[in-house]
């Protein structure tokens, strides 16, 4: 079903006011500046040469640590086993390794690092989650942001917003993106703003760069 042209004209502004509330980029004060404090303080915690699971207990201590300055919660503590099969989660979907990627990658790079107890390979793993736990924070920020303004009972307005996406930003989408049908971004709307928003903040970021020089 094709949208009206009411829709249309709805779906072009909320198109304009999500865009316009994620171009304000709280994300970064939200969500990058909590996580990269957290990051800079952790500690590992031990004193003699780790195995596989002192390795998955820490991965789920930083998992943990995070979670509680995002939520800045006060007396509500996740549990341990959470945070570690949080932290076994993002590690195993979308950890790059030196050899491998996902877990056993993760693995690899912190036993086999040159220094058993501050390696660099642990730092690199602990990175990478942090970076993972963002991109987690990141997704639900954007879905909160696209709930404001959009009836999830309303398909005609998800049809149409997803159009106007691929139509407004199709210069800088994936060529599976901008082939794709509308009905088959609407259910896919945070995902695809997600990839307009980090498109354009790279882009953004290089046409700084390159004026510098």
């Amino acid at each position: 079903m094709t949208p009206s042209e009411r829709t249309r004209r709805r779906a072009r502004t909320a198109v304009t006011s999500i865009m316009a509330t994620l171009e304000k980029d709280d994300a970064a004060e939200l969500i990058d500046r909590p996580i990269d404090a957290v990051l800079g303080e952790f500690r590992l915690g031990w004193s003699c040469p780790p195995t596989a699971r002192a390795y998955h207990q820490v991965f789920g201590k930083l998992v943990r640590e995070i979670v509680i300055a995002m939520a800045r919660t006060q007396g509500r503590v996740p549990v341990d086993g959470w945070c570690r099969d949080l932290a076994l989660e993002l590690i195993e979907l979308g950890y790059r390794g030196t050899d491998e990627s996902g877990y056993a990658g993760a693995l690899l790079d912190v036993l086999y690092a040159p220094d058993p107890l501050f390696s660099e390979g642990i730092d690199g793993v602990l990175i990478q989650l942090a970076s993972l736990i963002k991109a987690r924070f990141r997704e639900a920020y954007v879905r909160s942001i696209f709930s404001r303004h959009l009836d999830p009972c309303d398909r005609s307005l998800r049809l149409a917003i997803a159009a106007e996406l691929q139509s407004r930003y199709r210069h800088i989408l994936s060529a599976e993106l901008r082939q794709a049908e509308p009905f088959e971004l609407a259910a896919r709307i945070p995902e695809l703003l997600t990839a307009i928003f980090e498109t354009g903040q790279r882009f953004r970021h290089l046409t700084i760069d390159s004026l510098g020089d």
